[in-house]
């Protein structure tokens, strides 16, 4: 990753003649391209705009040439502000006798980064020395989900990583719909908002009938990289009927059949003897709150419809569901066959 201070530019506390500070964010190590101070000494670096960062190298003028440990820096701290007038300490080092120190330290967001040595050079504590001082902007995190589970119904397609939207489709009675993001990195979810655990279950979310959108939202630990899936929830109106009751009638005959359904079948077939002239039809819904029509005629689920009158062979009957205040509906159709 990037150097983030190379040649930035440098306010110092003070320096010796001609060793300013901004020569120890130049990129070389000689001899005369190092910061020279009195301790306390500090410099500030303005990145001019902010970055993640984890890991720093100083360079002591011991590095050049000069003698280990004698021209070491021995304590000295790094700061970081996103203003310039807050600071927070992201590492320090004490006791230092190397001529180079490479650390890590946990992944912060900074625009501003100061330098403070606090204890200076082994043979003369009262005169700082860097050679060069590095700052490395860390690897941004990632951004996606691991895996992402729903309470109700299948996600479609198949869950993925790199996959943003998904469909589910859920039965009426399911009022209420929960997700289960998990992320990659350990990034901060939130579910339409609200955050939620790695791992943990959202918050109910409430299903209108159709469609609804669920967005889960993930940034990135390190980076702040946002990456949002959709699921889109719909909520299907119960527009099915359960079964049909047939009561057929004729001079001197009466039967009844029952015809059984499913919600996946429109078409229904049935057969009867040649003495039928005519056909009643209670039909059973799913869902009271259906209106029916059978061949045009509006009847509530459970009531018996007018009677149909029938012809030798085939019979085509329509039976439509709606609901009030929806314009979906559901036909089936019925074919009875009467006999010659």
């Amino acid at each position: 990753m990037q150097n983030v201070v190379y040649n930035g530019s440098v306010v110092q506390s003070n320096y010796i003649m001609p060793y300013a500070a901004s020569r120890a964010v130049d990129g070389s190590i000689s001899p005369l391209r190092r910061w020279l101070a009195r301790v306390p000494a500090a410099m500030i670096i303005d990145l001019y705009q902010t970055y993640w960062v984890d890991r720093w190298v100083c360079y002591h003028m011991s590095e050049a040439g000069w003698s280990i440990p004698d021209y070491s820096n021995q304590a000295y701290k790094l700061y970081g502000s996103l203003n310039g007038a807050t600071w927070f300490q992201m590492d320090a080092v004490t006791g230092n006798t190397a001529s180079r120190t490479d650390r890590t330290f946990e992944a912060c967001e900074c625009r501003y980064v100061k330098l403070q040595v606090n204890v200076g050079l082994v043979c003369n504590p009262q005169l700082a020395g860097v050679m060069e001082f590095v700052l490395f902007e860390a690897e941004v995190s990632s951004s996606k989900l691991q895996n992402l589970t729903v309470s109700d119904g299948l996600l479609t397609p198949i869950f993925n990583t790199n996959t943003l939207v998904y469909t589910v489709s859920v039965e009426e009675n399911i009022q209420f719909f929960t997700v289960t993001p998990t992320s990659i990195d350990g990034g901060t979810i939130k579910v339409n908002g609200t955050a939620v655990a790695s791992g943990e279950e959202s918050q109910a979310i409430p299903l209108n009938i159709g469609v609804n959108e669920i967005v889960v939202e993930v940034t990135s630990s390190i980076g702040g990289v946002v990456t949002n899936y959709a699921v889109i929830v719909n909520r299907v109106l119960d527009l099915n009927l359960s079964s049909l009751g047939l009561l057929y009638s004729g001079r001197g005959f009466s039967e009844t059949h029952t015809v059984s359904m499913t919600s996946s079948v429109l078409n229904y077939t049935d057969s009867v003897g040649s003495k039928a002239a005519n056909v009643k039809i209670t039909p059973q819904a799913a869902n009271a709150s259906n209106s029916i029509s059978v061949n045009g005629q509006m009847i509530l689920s459970g009531q018996e419809s007018d009677p149909i009158a029938l012809q030798t062979g085939e019979n085509q009957i329509s039976i439509v569901v709606s609901r009030t205040g929806f314009a979906e509906t559901k036909t089936y159709e019925l074919k009875i066959t009467k006999a010659v």
